[in-house]
């Protein structure tokens, strides 16, 4: 793995610029203790410049025949599927031995640019496979593209990305639906025979749907996710997308079962052999469920939904069994509604690996860093319906103005006040849930003492929503009383915001209460 920042580039600040910002903190540091802090940060600096000098962790590439390629002309690519056109040759013999295989640009090809859709990553080479990637070229397959798709996979239309619309092949008018935009339609006008997308609501199924052709979203565990820009391991699934479902059942074969580097993925063998057999079974001897609800949507275009129905009959005719279902518990529209909220605040971790250059050797490892999160997230959202997040803002107690021997004085009487703060933040939060009761699921632990803000000491409006880790002094005021508010982060259920919101204004007039928000806590 390349590295993000080279050793040693870490300027070390001279004493006088850390005289400037300990005074700009209201710190009055001189002489001696100047020189200490100095010598200090050299120290811990040092610590950052020698894990640069750590061995990264290296794979072993087994085909070297690689073309990085070049993005197509609109003559050549007039669907605009193709951020990049590549050739990555696999194995001579093999499953799909012949096969031409494009991949949503989400998914690391080794000496290939990969962007997500996206102009922040332009410039960044991966030099290691993803798992699907290593078992298509296993398998005999060629890579020959990096397929279009939304912007970081935000998006249901490709409209967002970076490189320009997806248009479908068979109207290009119209959309090809996304994130894996580039996928579904590469498939269907033919310039690619297999393609793979990358499904967290959809993204993998509704450009095969739009664009005529066929894919499956695996069970969860199936298939690894090692080497793609993850959204999250809770929601990411590698989804295989062909014009048969012959050939989706024959890549799904391929492209799952264990791998150590893989947190997500189930470490048992995978009995996957039975797909492309289960194809050719009796229609007689297939079973489809209709989702009543799914019908019900006030968003669901009726013509849609009986050409779904007149489908569904015909394949009654010849001989399919078709029972109407209602929907499970957990896909109940306020279910989804989670879904939705808890995916849009892990989805900003996907930019991580590439802020931070992190990449694990192994399974283990990964796991081990991701088990404090997915704990407070399992946690935090496991059993509650529609779960969003409050912010209350309780002002703090003043304290009387004290006089001031000495900067050393005002800058001690200042640290006990900051400290006080907190304390006060805690306590605050702890009634407050407490009085709360049920009504509140969670309380965020890190309630913190905050900088009142300038814009609720103009004009009085809530304070944003931003965090910090402790609390700031007011730097406009010149005495040594910082002034200050409470913010609490409340996790509540959907259908209880507003009576929560009377209960807190009951309870504290004072209050300022900012929400709903999506879940963030967690992020």
């Amino acid at each position: 793995m390349n590295r993000i920042r080279l050793g040693g580039r870490v300027r070390r600040p001279s004493v006088e610029e850390i005289q400037a910002l300990a005074a700009a903190e209201y710190m009055d540091v001189r002489g001696q203790e100047a020189l200490d802090v100095h010598e200090l940060i050299d120290k811990l600096l040092d610590e950052f410049d020698r894990l640069d000098d750590l061995p990264q962790p290296r794979f072993e590439l087994r085909y070297k025949e690689r073309d990085p390629g070049y993005r197509p002309s609109v003559d050549e690519d007039p669907y605009n599927v193709f951020i990049r056109k590549c050739h990555v040759k696999g194995a001579d013999t093999g499953k799909l031995a012949g096969k031409r295989v494009g991949v949503k640009d989400a998914i690391f090809v080794a000496g290939v640019p990969l962007t997500h859709g996206s102009r922040v990553l332009v410039g960044y080479t991966p030099d290691v496979d993803a798992v699907v990637v290593e078992r298509l070229l296993d398998a005999g397959a060629s890579i020959v593209g990096k397929l279009n798709q939304d912007d970081f996979a935000n998006g249901g239309t490709s409209e967002t990305s970076a490189f320009g619309c997806v248009r479908n092949p068979h109207h290009p008018e119209y959309s090809a639906g996304g994130s894996s935009s580039g996928s579904g339609a590469a498939v269907a006008s033919g310039d690619v025979d297999l393609a793979l997308g990358v499904d967290q609501r959809g993204s993998g199924r509704i450009p095969a749907a739009w664009c005529g052709v066929a894919s499956i979203k695996p069970t969860h565990g199936r298939v690894p996710t090692f080497g793609i820009v993850y959204m999250d391991h809770s929601l990411d699934y590698v989804c295989p997308i062909a014009k048969t479902v012959q050939e989706v059942a024959l890549t799904l074969e391929v492209i799952a079962g264990p791998d150590r580097r893989d947190p997500q993925v189930s470490q048992a063998p995978a009995s996957v052999g039975r797909h492309p057999v289960g194809v050719d079974r009796p229609l007689s001897s297939v079973r489809i469920g209709l989702l009543k609800e799914a019908f019900e949507w006030q968003v669901s275009e009726p013509d849609v939904s009986e050409r779904v129905r007149t489908a569904v009959r015909r394949l009654g005719e010849l001989g399919v069994a078709v029972s109407e279902l209602p929907a499970a518990p957990d896909a109940a529209p306020e279910r989804l509604k989670e879904h939705h909220r808890v995916t849009l605040a892990l989805a900003p971790q996907g930019v991580a690996p590439f802020r931070f250059g992190t990449i694990f050797a192994d399974r283990d490892a990964l796991s081990r860093a991701l088990a404090p999160r997915s704990a407070a997230l399992l946690a935090a959202v496991k059993d509650v319906p529609g779960c969003v997040e409050l912010s209350v803002c309780l002002p703090l107690p003043g304290v009387p103005e004290a006089a001031m021997a000495s900067p050393g004085a005002a800058y001690l009487l200042r640290k006990k006040r900051l400290l006080d703060m907190e304390d006060h933040a805690r306590d605050t939060a702890d009634r407050l849930r407490e009085r709360l009761g049920e009504m509140v699921r969670d309380s965020r632990g890190e309630a913190r003492a905050a900088s009142a803000s300038r814009a609720a000491a103009v004009d009085g409006t809530a304070p944003s929503k931003a965090r910090a880790s402790r609390p700031q002094l007011d730097r406009r005021s010149e005495s040594c009383e910082p002034a200050g508010t409470a913010q609490v982060a409340l996790l509540v259920r959907y259908d209880q915001v507003e009576e929560v919101k009377a209960r807190i204004r009951e309870l504290a007039p004072e209050a300022q209460i900012s929400g709903p928000w999506a879940p963030s806590s967690f992020v």
